[in-house]
């Protein structure tokens, strides 16, 4: 193991101040592992690449200049204050890891690369949160190990989630990437760190619009009082991580399923939310008459103005949808078509923030009732925005820290491929319950265990 120290060409100062979106997120990390096959063994050259086209974004932000300066920076509050704050002594630790020892085939990619092949012991070493607490007083911003396989490469990237969410982290990647194969960026939007429009308070007496997503939370939280609710269940054994994959066939025949129930065919998101809902409230084995699904939503495009689609930031909103078990498809629509605006999202992502900074999280029941879902399936347009200049891109995998999010579901990215590949999902359960949704008819009908 050989770890590398990579700093700016010119160390700087400089502090980056938080939204409130940003201080939604708990201190912790989005791991993103990407597997490669490859016959070469020297890869000497690609760790130059790779460091030298990271260091080249590691200065201060300047009209015209593409940087990401917060990838140096430790989350810090001073007075109250957070930001992200970068010292000149601050580096970005780099590990290469050689293991001839694992073959590529070791992955199962016959199984399509199962998360359980990967075990951060091995590809994340050190990187866990507990251990980067154990090590640093202020987490670090971010970090990089390549472990080099025989006939395979995994490049694990961890970014600390109170810097940007899963959106702007690949923007991140695609810059990277791209300047990694030699290539020129087109640079277009110096706006993309700019959190000012996240920062502004929205004054409800001008909102003209329908405010029902607002409402819901707002509903929501006066139902389930703080000490209503089950202890929170981090730290949790009992919860396990399975993938699932969904055949382009499957994905349609969902759908038409789900469309007898609506008037309005439904989104590949909207007929896995509604298959799921059903499924799992059977899993739970409860007669549930209602159920709360929070969904994560990108504000990027959403917002009035726009933020850039390369938005370097927490810009996702949690719409919150209520259904019955008997009507479910419909309620998951209306949830996303009609709530999703400017300022739904800003007045729930300004409601949820004032509610943590009282140390009151959402009112949901993750481990009996209630579900989060999230869709990555559109980080990356293509697998070839994954080429490094070695080797053959496999898969890109989301490596989380336990205890796991319980009732979590993730749409992994497509790479713009759902039609030929079609789409994989990461379920978080109760081991019960996942016992159970392994056994359940309908889920079997359209969803193959990786």
């Amino acid at each position: 193991m050989a770890t590398y120290t990579i700093q700016p060409s010119r160390p700087f100062e400089a502090s980056y101040p938080l939204s409130s979106s940003d201080l939604q997120v708990p201190p912790c990390y989005i791991r993103q592992a990407f597997i490669y096959s490859t016959d070469k063994g020297d890869v000497q050259d690609l760790v130059s690449r790779l460091q030298h086209s990271l260091r080249s974004f590691l200065q201060p932000l300047e009209d015209g200049q593409l940087a990401y300066p917060q990838l140096l920076g430790r989350v810090v509050t001073n007075n109250g204050l957070s930001s992200i704050l970068v010292e000149e002594s601050s580096s970005i630790a780099f590990t290469v890891v050689l293991r001839p020892d694992i073959g590529i085939e070791a992955l199962q990619p016959r199984r399509g690369f199962p998360d359980t092949a990967l075990p951060m012991a091995d590809f994340a070493t050190g990187l866990d949160l507990a251990s980067m607490r154990a090590r640093h007083s202020d987490l670090p911003g971010f970090a990089v190990q390549l472990t080099v396989l025989s006939r395979g490469l995994v490049l694990v990237a961890q970014v600390h989630h109170q810097i940007t969410d899963g959106f702007g982290f690949a923007g991140f990647i695609r810059h990277w990437f791209k300047r990694t194969r030699g290539e020129n960026i087109d640079y277009e939007h110096s706006a993309m760190h700019d959190r000012a429009l996240l920062m502004k308070s929205v004054d409800l007496s001008t909102v003209q619009e329908d405010i029902h997503g607002f409402r819901t939370w707002e509903k929501l939280f006066h139902q389930y009082p703080p000490d209503s609710l089950q202890p929170s269940p981090e730290g949790s054994d009992r919860i396990v991580s399975q993938m699932f994959h969904f055949s382009p066939q499957k994905l349609d025949a969902l759908r038409t399923a789900m469309h007898e129930f609506t008037s309005l065919r439904p989104t590949v998101f909207e007929a896995f939310m509604a298959l799921a809902l059903r499924c799992v409230m059977r899993a739970r084995g409860k007669n549930l008459n209602t159920s709360n699904s929070m969904i994560a939503v990108d504000m990027r495009a959403r917002l009035a103005p726009p933020l850039p689609a390369d938005f370097f930031g927490n810009a996702f909103a949690c719409l919150l949808a209520q259904q019955e078990d008997t009507d479910v498809i419909s309620t998951v629509q209306t949830s996303l078509r009609r709530d999703a605006t400017n300022a739904n999202l800003r007045l729930i992502n300004e409601y949820l923030f004032q509610q943590a900074q009282k140390g009151i999280p959402p009112p949901l029941e993750l481990l009996e009732r209630d579900f989060f879902f999230n869709s990555w399936e559109h980080l990356f347009s293509t697998p070839g925005e994954m080429d490094l200049g070695v080797g053959t891109f496999c898969a890109m995998r989301n490596l989380m820290d336990p205890p796991f999010i319980p009732s979590y579901y993730l749409i992994l990215p497509s790479f713009g491929r759902r039609g030929e590949t079609g789409i994989e999902v990461k379920i978080n359960l109760v081991e019960e319950q996942m016992e159970r949704l392994l056994a359940d008819e309908e889920f079997a009908k359209y969803a193959v265990l990786m």
